[in-house]
């Protein structure tokens, strides 16, 4: 119900956007999952991130959740790169819906769990959706529904690339 009510929540029209620092937001995130990477052992690489125009309780939790995502999806020790770098629209790998004339910051977050069948490509980020069963990995299918819907609130697209057994690539396209 409380994961519901995030997403229900997520508005960007009353709330200013602020310059918010993606390496303090990440650094946060990783607090709050001390004891999940200390559990899988797992090692995380950050480059430089950006400083971008949004909301950071927002980015925050998208941050969250794919790393928790590429964190629990892992059965071996879990690794996970952060990655980014600025783009034109036309460099944008999966997207069409992105400004032709805007630069984006691409951030990437690619780790080295379980992957996924492309197949499910049109599903991931619907709330509800689940690839696996509860009982082999938790979660409620709300948290991939949300980073998107955060990422459109920040005038920005996710996507991703994924092969089972090899992990996934999430690709998100901030504006300048």
């Amino acid at each position: 119900i409380a994961d519901v009510l995030n997403y229900s929540r997520v508005d960007n029209k009353a709330l200013s956007f602020t310059k918010v620092d993606l390496n303090e937001i990440i650094q946060e995130a990783l607090n709050d999952l001390s004891l999940i990477r200390e559990e899988k052992n797992a090692t995380v690489e950050i480059g430089g991130l950006p400083t971008v125009s949004g909301l950071t309780t927002q980015l925050r939790q998208l941050f969250f959740n794919l790393i928790n995502n590429a964190l629990k999806f892992t059965s071996d020790q879990a690794s996970v790169k952060i990655a980014s770098s600025v783009v034109s629209s036309a460099d944008a790998l999966f997207d069409d819906q992105l400004s032709p004339s805007q630069k984006y910051h691409l951030i990437t977050v690619t780790d080295n769990g379980i992957g996924m069948d492309s197949q499910y490509s049109g599903r991931i980020f619907d709330m509800f959706q689940r690839l696996h069963q509860r009982d082999q990995y938790g979660g409620n299918g709300i948290g991939l529904a949300l980073c998107k819907r955060i990422i459109e609130n920040h005038n920005g697209a996710i996507n991703f690339a994924s092969t089972p057994g090899s992990g996934t690539t999430f690709y998100i396209y901030l504006p300048v």
